[in-house]
């Protein structure tokens, strides 16, 4: 068995270095390809743009030659063949001129294409190497997993082997003890038997010898197997008795735990469903308190509390808890947390991670729509301070703020360990509550 475990273990390696091997020769394969692609598109984008700095080069030839034919026919008909050579000269200076400083323009153009192009190139080169070494981990990743588990497996069945041999083993000295007891038993038995058959004879021959008695014995015989007789029916009867009875007993304390199971399992159904309708109905006339209006001379609106008579500018957060959750914009399946300004999309975590990982979107700004704890936050005029749930809280007053407000001041701190408290009320909620008292 160990030789087989070492075996197999043996081949598993074998076969995994062949696999190793395999995956580096298609890999080596996946870049020649790749290099042989992109030599060939650039090469190409090299011999595009050699032609049409060709056709811009005979383009401008044509047309300085056409202007210098035209300025030399005109020389020549008002000047002498002297000053016509003489301008001559100069016409060609100056187009070589012209066209030294335009292919010089025309050069530097040509290097930034190059350039960029270059660096697009490099970009792409790299972001394929890492996807081809994260494909190549996960996959190592899972070669080694794969191997770890199959020898615990082969460790599993070599343990479950060995048990069974030694139950097996265990089962045989049992039955080998069982087999000895039975034969100790029927060898009592056959001396028991012995013994009866002996004592038969002895009885026959008194019997024999005392016929006279014969009657009397067998009257005394008779008598004594009715009673035992008796006895024993009167036995199994009681023993059928204790037994049904207590089936019985049984069956009625299961049936009676059933119902009291039964019973208590609707009793819960029916107190959670009124602890359900309940606790809505607390909660609905809790939050139908507030009633939302609008004030003419700010030009906003705001909530009145018909209970207390409190007024707010922010949404009260009862109200803010009975907006629905809207669903993620990409994916349709799970609820949004995060509000993107540029997309103007609602996203989940997971969707909003995947489509802002890179690129100019990694720095759009964006918003959580509720805190830590579940609760809906009120941005006010539409802000988008891009900080995520665990580090905004929601205010009942304010609306949104840093969970470590800058602007609170603590009411006590404690030197030795740094830790500040703070009250629930800040200095603004007092000012208010003073001003509402005094309308």
């Amino acid at each position: 068995l160990f030789r087989v475990v070492v075996a197999k273990k043996r081949v598993q390696r074998l076969r995994y270095q062949r696999y190793l091997r395999f995956r580096h020769n298609q890999a080596g394969r996946m870049q020649l390809a790749w290099r042989g692609f992109r030599d060939r598109r650039t090469l190409c984008v090299l011999r595009q743009e050699k032609a049409r700095q060709h056709a811009r080069r005979v383009a401008a030839t044509v047309v300085i030659q056409s202007v210098g034919r035209m300025y030399l026919a005109k020389c020549f008909v008002d000047k002498k063949r002297e000053l016509k050579r003489m301008h001559m000269r100069v016409l060609h200076r100056k187009a070589a001129l012209i066209q030294r400083c335009y292919r010089g323009y025309h050069a530097r153009l040509m290097t930034k294409q190059y350039k960029a192009l270059l660096e697009t190139l490099q970009a792409a080169r790299e972001v394929g190497a890492v996807a081809v070494q994260r494909a190549f981990r996960r996959h190592r990743t899972r070669g080694i997993v794969a191997e770890r588990t199959a020898w615990r497996r082969q460790r599993l069945r070599g343990v479950v082997r060995i048990q069974a041999v030694m139950r097996g083993a265990l089962a045989r000295l049992h039955t080998m003890e069982k087999k000895y007891e039975y034969g100790l038993i029927r060898r009592r038995w056959g001396a028991v038997k012995i013994q009866c058959l002996w004592r038969v004879f002895k009885a026959r021959s008194v019997f024999f010898d005392m016929i006279k008695e014969r009657t009397q014995l067998r009257a005394k015989r008779e008598a004594a197997a009715t009673v035992i007789n008796r006895a024993a029916r009167m036995k199994v009867a009681w023993t059928r008795f204790l037994q049904k009875r207590r089936e019985y007993r049984q069956r009625m304390r299961q049936e009676a735990e059933r119902v009291l199971k039964a019973a208590t399992t609707i009793q819960a159904l029916i107190r959670r469903y009124l602890g359900r309708i309940a606790y809505f109905r607390k909660l609905n006339e809790k939050k139908s308190k507030w009633k939302e209006l609008y004030d003419e001379e700010k030009q906003q609106r705001f909530f009145y509390n018909k209970q207390t008579g409190e007024i707010r500018w922010r949404i009260p957060q009862d109200l803010l808890d009975l907006i629905p959750h809207p669903p993620c914009d990409n994916c349709h399946h799970v609820d949004a947390a995060l509000e993107c300004r540029v997309c103007n999309e609602l996203f989940c975590g997971d969707c909003f991670a995947q489509v802002h990982q890179g690129g100019r979107r990694k720095e759009h700004d964006f918003r959580a729509l509720y805190d830590f704890y579940g609760k809906r936050l009120d941005y006010g005029d539409g802000d988008f301070p891009c900080q995520w749930p665990s580090e905004v809280i929601q205010d009942e007053i304010q609306g949104w703020m840093l969970r470590v407000a800058p602007y609170r001041h603590p009411t006590r701190v404690f030197h030795r360990s740094g830790w500040e408290e703070y009250e629930l009320a800040n200095d603004l909620l007092r000012e208010q509550q003073v001003l509402q008292q005094k309308k």
